[in-house]
């Protein structure tokens, strides 16, 4: 079990809620920032690589 995972359960635990399987992991977001001095077609970016997505926020009207 991962060690952020274990963290989470003995959280949960002191608050008398307790975890009585072997939690499931699945990753669901990843999100990451970075200089790649350069311009990038984020659209494009997401097109062409694997398991990746680009949604950009709304602006709100």
């Amino acid at each position: 079990m991962y060690k952020t995972v274990k963290t989470i359960v003995k959280v949960l635990k002191k608050h008398n809620i307790v975890i009585t399987k072997e939690p499931e992991i699945t990753i669901q977001n990843i999100v990451a920032s970075g200089n790649l001095g350069a311009e990038v077609n984020l659209e494009r970016a997401a097109y062409l690589l694997e398991n990746c997505m680009y949604e950009p926020e709304q602006p709100r009207a």
